[in-house]
């Protein structure tokens, strides 16, 4: 059926959240959400969280080969059972039109950036409104890489700023930079649907003309080497890891480079990664979640 996904989900322990991540983008084509315990989601509001647990979500389009890539990731996940204290796989069934039309409460980062699910939200507010539709490309800031993205843009944004978003997801780090007064923005991802969100929002937002959108990865042709006052990454550690001198190339001589997405247990094989081809000058965390900030050296 068009339009049909089955979302499941699991409740894992902070540090098998990145093997269980992996296995669910192996699958679901990159389709994953990392929720905090007693984060928003939409249809279990009155869900009591597993304690010390953090949620992982992702969704698949229904098709030939879906039921088999459930039984092999309910493998992996019993397989993860045996070394920690792993929760039972759910699955339910999604439709894209309730996906989309979903609401989340105003989320409040920095000083001066409000996330929405609606721009009539709060509209009296002071604050830069980002206005989002989540849609299949999850990403609202309420999980810690997000907002620490944030806020680092929210701190680093001058007017003049070219900005490349990796790995763009929803887009909302891309509105935000370009709402926050970044001259462009450039968003690249592998997956269609981040693409295809990364537009809507950026429509919803009424941006028009000061970004550019390309489906792929690094190394990229429309990518310009050397010229962006700041990258942002925030994807897997592996991925970046991978990346790093892909991620670094990017950056103008004074440029910047944010990358999140990385739990305590890989921050030191990240540093050492980017150590090689620049400077890590700065670090930021929140629970078990890492940004490092990187120049050239």
């Amino acid at each position: 059926m068009k339009n049909h996904w089955i979302e499941i989900s699991v409740d894992t322990p902070r540090e098998y959240v990145e093997p269980v991540s992996h296995l669910f983008y192996k699958y679901s084509g990159g389709k994953v959400a990392i929720l905090e315990s007693g984060g928003f989601n939409p249809d279990e509001k009155d869900e009591i969280p597993v304690v010390g647990h953090v949620k992982v979500m992702a969704w698949l389009l229904v098709g030939n080969s879906t039921k088999n890539d459930i039984g092999l990731i309910g493998i992996g996940i019993r397989l993860i059972g045996h070394l920690c204290d792993i929760g039972q796989m759910n699955q339910r069934n999604v439709s894209n039109q309730d996906w989309v039309h979903q609401e989340f409460p105003p989320i409040r980062i920095g000083k001066r950036l409000l996330i929405t699910s609606s721009k009539a939200n709060d509209r009296e507010s002071n604050r830069v409104i980002v206005p989002l539709t989540p849609g299949l490309a999850f990403g609202t800031g309420y999980h810690p890489t997000t907002r620490m993205c944030l806020e680092a843009l929210e701190t680093e944004i001058k007017s003049s700023d070219k900005v490349l978003d990796v790995g763009c997801g929803s887009g909302i780090l891309s509105i935000a930079a370009l709402m926050l007064g970044a001259s462009h923005v450039t968003c690249l991802d592998v997956d269609e649907d981040s693409v295809k969100s990364t537009r809507n929002n950026m429509e919803c937002a009424g941006i028009s003309g000061k970004f550019e959108i390309i489906k792929g990865t690094l190394p990229n042709k429309n990518v310009l080497i050397g010229k962006y006052n700041i990258t942002v990454a925030n994807i897997s550690a592996s991925v970046v890891i991978s990346m790093a001198s892909l991620l670094i190339e990017t950056i103008t001589d004074e440029g910047v480079l944010f990358v999140s997405g990385i739990l305590d247990e890989k921050l030191e094989d990240v540093v050492v990664s980017f150590e090689k081809y620049g400077k890590v000058v700065d670090s930021k965390r929140i629970d078990d979640w890492n940004l490092l900030t990187i120049v050239n050296s």
